[in-house]
């Protein structure tokens, strides 16, 4: 029920000429006076120079003569008398009495096959989701692996204690902060800790309950099978040439630096498990056991200085593997030495399952998972053929299928197998570290000095599988957004599961505006913050650690009295400023834009069907297509023309289908009657209101003091000809219904308004000197 008016159409090719532009809320004129400019009312067919006035009579004559010939304001194939043109039409009527032109009943059968498509593929889309949640938490065995991981962390920061005062160990490893302190925790702490001759007696007890068997003796947390000796190795700096080669060579300075992680600042667990370690193969050392020649060999690094001004970080690793969970895992306790002169200490671990599949359930969830995903691919495949064969030509059908969400489809078809690649290579690591371990023996375990030759093998595997476990492991907690797109994608074919995705859809264009102001503001405080707190707060050292920081202080994670140590005055101003602008002001601009959008949105599916109805209707569809009670759209669609707008009734439709049922047709002929009718709907708006008479007053400039009763100075005719008569009613009428207490003529709504608006302007018009 909205087209777009023309605003000017003028018979020369100058400036302006044939002007089109869509205005919402505006409205055309059906019937013989739409397009009909002032000029052919008000002046006689005598041209320009030749005006013959017609009073009001004669024009109300003529209005009532076109009132013959009204059109419905919505459906405008049904004609209506004057002052029912917005009367409200039923979708019985228009299915049983006026009929529906055969676009509209396409459009309808089209809609419906599409969103029963639609509908049909959102349980698809959650059961992609389940199935990915099933076989990631069928292989990754998450809690078991977290309950092993706390168990080895906490026991080892606990209970490997140095500085003893009796019974009693002050320290652990996060006390390491010399090189007398590392040697003092490994002698003191750890060694003793994860490998125990004797069996453990009471505090205080004074019983000996001799030494622990060989098996018992590799045990660690009782559970814990150790699968060689503590692995003690190394990484050294590498020299660099200094900033200020003068200083440094006039005190005989060498500088040096790490080239694989960054140790100015705190690395995390994360970083440090998935850096690459260049060990120094000929300072690795093994410690079998904790016996006195065990002892003995640790001294000697101690006096040998092996951890010295060049050590750039340092691994003590232990391999396990737990036999009820048949898991291997690695743990290392890392030193490293940064040049600042401080010592950053952390535990890493990786977890292993040496069996992927050991169960049914193991294999059932993949096959299950990439059989649908097989499934998505093959229908994506079938419809950009159909599209490239649809006769405009492979590469015009093939942009015309490449939509935002088909490109998610395929994002996720190709996101999924990237994943079975990973899963294929990690267990085929996993495999290499399950025969290095199958290849021991026991004499293996009796090794002193040539340790390194039975197990650097299957630490460097475990460690490699480590390293690609945890890559598998950020690419597998990636792929469900992914697949929560393709949630988008199904939630997007409903309109009241749209809300989220239109909202954001149609407030795009001011979030993006928005988002350019966030910014820079966002990124100026993030760099006022490093200026302000780097020195002393490590969080904002850098400006890669400054913006998260910065964002959770917007989110309300902050630390007030951390800010103080640059004084309170200039913590409290910063703090209020960012405050009040960023999160008072900004935050609830962007819920404003939102919001605003949103209301549109929802009023927009305030018409359409819930979810559950649509899934009932095709419950309901199905049912009747088995006992034959109805026939299938998708038999009916070939028999109409899209193209065509020829009037089309129910015996119409039983013609070119004869074997659908009158009731079948009727109820399918209103329900595109009740689709037309919500999607036209005969609301103005009252933004639209405004947007269309902005319009008129840039184009014709002296439109609204006409409008307004307003005498002008200016010419007549030349306003006359330029203006069609279809705007200036509208405009009046849009005036007239905006402000009912502007006291024009008449109580009738609509297009009833429209002609005594009309009148009213012709006589004035006729009457006031702006045409004299």
């Amino acid at each position: 029920g909205w087209l777009p008016p023309s605003f000017s159409k003028r018979s020369g090719g100058g400036p302006g000429a044939a002007r089109r532009r869509w205005i919402p809320g505006a409205k055309r004129l059906a019937g013989p006076l739409a397009g009909m400019s002032l000029a052919d009312k008000i002046q006689g067919g005598g041209g320009v120079g030749h005006r013959h006035s017609v009073r009001a009579g004669n024009l109300d004559a003529e209005l009532d003569d076109a009132n013959l010939a009204h059109k419905h304001h919505i459906c405008k194939w049904i004609t209506v008398e004057a002052g029912n043109e917005i009367n409200v039409v039923e979708p019985s009527e228009i299915a049983t009495v006026h009929g529906l032109p055969e676009s509209v009943w396409v459009r309808h059968l089209e809609g419906e096959m599409k969103g029963e498509k639609d509908v049909l593929s959102l349980p698809w889309a959650l059961l992609s989701t389940i199935l990915f949640a099933l076989v990631l938490l069928q292989h990754e065995s998450i809690s078991p692996s977290n309950s092993s991981q706390q168990a080895f962390k906490h026991d080892i920061t606990k209970n490997a204690n140095f500085a003893f005062t009796g019974n009693f160990g002050a320290k652990n490893y996060q006390d390491v902060n010399s090189y007398a302190d590392f040697w003092s925790w490994l002698n003191k702490g750890f060694m003793p800790l994860t490998n125990t001759h004797e069996v453990p007696v009471s505090e205080g007890s004074g019983l000996n309950l001799g030494p622990l068997s060989n098996a018992s003796s590799y045990m660690y947390l009782w559970h814990n099978r150790k699968l060689a000796p503590i692995k003690l190795s190394q990484q050294s700096v590498k020299d660099m040439e200094c900033p200020n080669q003068a200083v440094s060579e006039a005190y005989d300075i060498k500088c040096t630096g790490t080239l694989t992680i960054d140790m100015l600042l705190r690395p995390t667990d994360w970083q440090i498990a998935q850096s690459a370690f260049d060990e120094e193969i000929e300072q690795t050392i093994w410690l079998n056991g904790w016996r006195a020649d065990t002892q003995k060999m640790v001294e000697t690094l101690e006096t040998q200085r092996w951890l010295g001004p060049r050590t750039d970080m340092i691994k003590v690793s232990m391999l396990t593997y737990h036999a009820d969970r048949d898991m291997v895992l690695l743990t290392d306790v890392n030193f490293l030495f940064p040049r600042s002169g401080h010592i950053w200490k952390s535990i890493t671990q990786r977890v292993m399952k040496l069996t992927p599949y050991a169960d049914f359930w193991d294999y059932i969830f993949d096959i299950l998972f990439y059989l649908q995903l097989t499934w998505v691919c093959f229908e994506e495949v079938k419809e950009m053929v159909h599209h490239m064969r649809s006769g405009e030509g492979a590469y015009k059908g093939f942009v015309a299928y490449m939509g935002i969400w088909n490109a998610v489809d395929w994002f996720y078809i190709f996101a999924g197998y990237v994943f079975l690649i990973l899963w294929i290579l990690r267990v085929k690591q996993i495999e290499h570290v399950r025969d290095e371990i199958l290849r021991f023996d026991l004499e293996s375990f009796e090794c002193t000095t040539d340790c390194g030759v039975h197990f650097s093998k299957v630490f460097h595997d475990a460690e490699n599988a480590g390293y690609f476990t945890g890559s598998v492991r950020v690419f597998g907690a990636v792929t469900p957004m992914i697949i929560m797109l393709r949630l988008f994608k199904a939630f997007s074919a409903q309109p009241r599961l749209a809300l989220v995705t239109d909202t954001l859809k149609h407030a795009s264009s001011n979030l993006a505006h928005y988002l350019v102001v966030f910014t820079a503001i966002f990124f100026t405080y993030a760099t006022m913050a490093v200026a302000f707190f780097g020195r002393e707060i490590e969080n904002f050292s850098t400006l890669d650690r400054a913006v998260p920081s910065t964002f959770r202080m917007l989110m309300g994670d902050f630390d007030f009295e951390a800010m103080e140590i640059i004084g309170r005055q200039y913590a409290f101003l910063f703090f209020l400023s960012f405050m009040w602008l960023l999160n008072m002001v900004m935050m609830s601009m962007l819920i404003a834009i939102i919001m605003d959008v949103y209301v549109d949105v929802k009023a927009n599916a305030a018409h359409s069907e819930t979810v559950w109805s649509e899934a009932w209707d095709i419950a309901r569809r199905a049912y009747l297509n088995r006992k034959k009670a109805r026939i299938s759209l998708l038999k009916i669609r070939p028999a109409f023309d899209a193209n065509n707008e020829n009037l089309l009734s129910v015996s119409d439709i039983r013609k070119r289908v004869p074997i659908i049922s009158e009731k079948q047709a009727t109820r399918l002929m209103e329900n595109a009657a009740t689709r037309f009718l919500n999607e036209n709907p005969a609301d103005i708006r009252l933004e639209g209101v405004k947007s269309f008479i902005d319009e008129i007053y840039n184009t014709l400039g002296s439109l609204p003091e006409i409008v307004s009763g307003i005498p002008v100075k200016g010419n007549c005719s030349k306003l006359a000809e330029e203006v069609p008569l279809d705007q200036l009613l509208a405009a009046a009428t849009l005036k007239l219904q905006s402000n009912p207490e502007s006291g024009w003529p008449g109580s009738k709504t609509g297009i009833g308004k429209l002609i005594e608006s009309a009148q009213l302007m012709a006589k004035s018009l006729d009457q006031s000197p702006l045409c004299s």
